[in-house]
């Protein structure tokens, strides 16, 4: 709790001090905020900023990796993706192919050239989600009370969290809508993909999925994880 509180100041001062120096029209302009604060502010050191940037990035992508590639995985094993995302590293124990395949879709977006549109995508698709899964935990608090949980939170911060993401969700909509258009085709894309793909699976898809099934185990020295136990 003390690192959560320490690291949300920080975040909370450091957009203070960027309003407090740049106008709303530089921040709205400026491609890098962080960057353009320190050459108002720190002359020939500003160079640090973009270190101390790269370096948060880094941090994050690292995390971002570590855990959606466990979302992968986990998905696999419930059959919600192919089940080869479910193989597990031999020797250390790590969802491989799902890191993998992690780190093959964060590349496309690199060779993109409007950062905007792609943060528009992704932040969307984002708060989405989570306005979802937020909307299924209130549900079955409400439709399963007495059942066990380990954690049990007060039903006031879901709920306030929830409002929070229905104005960062539907707020967007208005300002781009294009883009977030564009972002709901893909997410229907998906689930169309998905129908055909996984619900529906023809034979020769199938075997298609097991060759690669297949030739992962071999080449990535991976195998299902009740094998390693």
């Amino acid at each position: 709790m003390a690192s959560m509180a320490i690291v949300t100041t920080i975040y909370f001062l450091t957009n203070v001090a960027y309003f407090a120096v740049l106008t709303p029209s530089e921040i709205l302009s400026s491609n890098a905020v962080a960057v353009t604060f320190g050459n108002r502010v720190m002359g020939i050191i500003a160079w640090i900023i973009s270190v101390f940037v790269a370096c948060s990035v880094f941090g994050n992508l690292n995390g971002r990796i570590i855990t959606t590639s466990r979302v992968f995985y986990a998905g696999a094993k419930e059959g919600h993706l192919p089940k080869f995302l479910s193989l597990i590293h031999v020797k250390n124990n790590t969802p491989g192919m799902a890191i993998i395949a992690v780190i093959i879709c964060t590349t496309f977006p690199i060779f993109m050239e409007d950062i905007g549109s792609i943060l528009t995508y992704m932040s969307f698709v984002g708060n989405f989600m989570n306005l979802l899964c937020i909307l299924g935990f209130l549900w079955l608090r409400y439709k399963e009370p007495k059942r066990d949980r380990p954690i049990k939170v007060w039903c006031g911060f879901p709920f306030v969290y929830l409002m929070v993401n229905i104005f960062v969700t539907v707020f967007p909509i208005i300002q781009r809508p294009i883009e977030i258009a564009i972002a709901s085709g893909v997410l229907f894309m998906g689930l169309v993909v998905y129908y055909f793909a996984i619900h529906k699976q023809s034979k020769i898809l199938g075997r298609c999925v097991d060759k690669v099934y297949h030739f992962c185990q071999i080449v990535f020295q991976s195998v299902e994880e009740e094998k390693i136990k």
